[in-house]
């Protein structure tokens, strides 16, 4: 965007000083050339910045598609406050589907005060989803997906779990959550959640997993990993698969910083 905040003057002369020339606040340089100005900088200025924020785009890129869809689970949407449980072998959860007996999805304002949890609150977006269901139905309870990879290729897994700690003593939310992880359907491996330090609502952290792909699909399964009747809330969100990046393509954009740093000096 161009500085027309007095005048409609695209340019300004540099000054053969290092002096600072006070009118419309823009700092001038030397050999008398005339630069254009974009929001008060010289473009010079702009275009090495704009480069620079370029290679941090590549690198946010490289890791930033998630191979999963409605990995927020915002999708079928509820209403505020609402709930949605869902049967084993049912699709209706956008990009997923359950195994075991049942999952509920959860809208960031659904609340049980009268068990001391309000509200359930998601990590992201408006809803999660409890792999419990309604009450807790045990192990075999959870949901998967298949997606497209590249034979041995590691992708990471990450997600946010949460645990819910009842504020009134109610007998339903005084455990950890444990969720289990299962890739192309093989051995589970359990993730804890025992933070107890906010009772009364979800209490989120963040967790991954790396696995390398054996197949031109693979498969993430998400179970339900404790099946007592005092946790009836193992939520789960932010459900992502990214590429791992290689170290040629680190590499390369580490070249290219090191570029941009040299033109800095020079």
């Amino acid at each position: 965007m161009v500085n027309f905040l007095r005048k409609p003057e695209k340019f300004t002369r540099f000054s053969h000083s290092f002096r600072t020339k006070r009118r419309f606040g823009q700092r001038l340089g030397y050999n008398g050339e005339y630069a254009p100005v974009f929001l008060g900088l010289p473009l010079r200025i702009i275009m090495k910045r704009a480069i620079g924020i370029g290679l941090l785009a590549s690198v946010a890129g490289i890791a930033s598609a998630n191979l999963l869809v409605n990995g927020g689970f915002e999708s079928p949407v509820l209403g505020n406050g609402g709930f949605a449980s869902y049967g084993g072998g049912s699709g209706a959860i956008t990009g997923w589907q359950v195994v075991g007996d049942q999952v509920l999805l959860l809208d960031t304002n659904y609340a049980e005060p009268q068990y001391g949890v309000a509200p359930f609150s998601s990590a992201e977006g408006r809803q999660s989803l409890d792999l419990t269901g309604s009450g807790n139905h045990g192990l075999t309870s959870g949901v998967t997906q298949t997606f497209a990879s590249v034979q041995g290729t590691q992708y990471l897994v990450s997600w946010k779990l949460a645990v819910s700690y009842s504020s009134n003593g109610a007998p339903y939310y005084q455990h950890e959550s444990v969720m289990d992880l299962s890739w192309n359907g093989g051995a589970r491996t359990s993730f804890v959640n025992n933070d107890t330090s906010t009772p009364g609502t979800n209490n989120w952290h963040s967790y991954s997993a790396i696995y390398t792909a054996t197949a031109t699909t693979s498969s993430v399964t998400l179970y339900c990993g404790y099946a007592g009747t005092d946790n009836n809330n193992i939520s789960i969100d932010d459900v992502q698969v990214n590429v791992v990046p290689e170290p040629a393509s680190l590499a390369a954009l580490g070249l290219g910083f090191v570029a941009l740093l040299k033109r800095k000096r020079s």
